[in-house]
């Protein structure tokens, strides 16, 4: 009564909701920051119930004894559960993280050649030419490479996904001193 005029002004609202795998993996890793703790390599799919099943590595300082980490990773996953009881299944792996950066460590025979190999295999699966940096480092006593490689930027992101992974599904069979590759795809003229 007595209201004369009214404005209802509308704005836009803060865009589309989360996606259901967006929405989970944020409420996990709150979790897991909650504790202080991190976790990555995290996975999750729905069950024929409804529920969700999810794995995922949990990062612990590297000076923590077995028990400790595991005691620590046992509370993730009771708030885990506490919380999000949609979670049906949870498999951890425990991740040992060191507080200081490694540094590198001792040459690397064969560079050229395994530089060439990687090149090789790369430009066979993503197209010739599209491999265009390839850095191999020796850390803690074990090597790792890292790849670039050019794919086209229309190509859609799951199959540019599927080729680094063949990648480097291949060059850990060709070259078996390999511990750790990182294949980065981007559109031609990337920075």
């Amino acid at each position: 009564p007595g209201v004369v005029d009214a404005v209802v002004h509308v704005e836009p609202g803060s865009g589309q909701p989360p996606s259901e795998w967006k929405a989970l993996a944020v409420r996990v890793r709150a979790l897991a920051d909650g504790m202080g703790i991190g976790v990555h390599d995290l996975h999750a799919h729905a069950e024929n119930d409804g529920g969700y099943a999810v794995e995922v590595h949990v990062e612990v300082d590297a000076d923590l004894t077995l028990g400790a980490a595991h005691a620590l990773t046992d509370s993730f996953e009771e708030r885990v559960r506490a919380e999000m009881p949609e979670v049906r299944s949870l498999a951890t792996h425990i991740e040992p993280l060191g507080e200081g950066v490694p540094y590198e460590s001792g040459a690397i025979q064969d560079a050229a050649k395994i530089r060439r190999m990687a090149i090789e295999i790369a430009d066979e699966v993503c197209g010739p030419g599209s491999c265009h940096e390839v850095n191999l480092h020796r850390v803690g006593g074990h090597l790792t490479a890292t790849l670039h490689c050019a794919l086209p930027a229309e190509k859609p992101l799951v199959e540019a996904h599927a080729l680094a992974e063949e990648v480097e599904r291949r060059l850990h069979d060709e070259v078996r001193q390999l511990r750790r590759v990182v294949v980065h795809v981007e559109p031609p003229g990337a920075p």
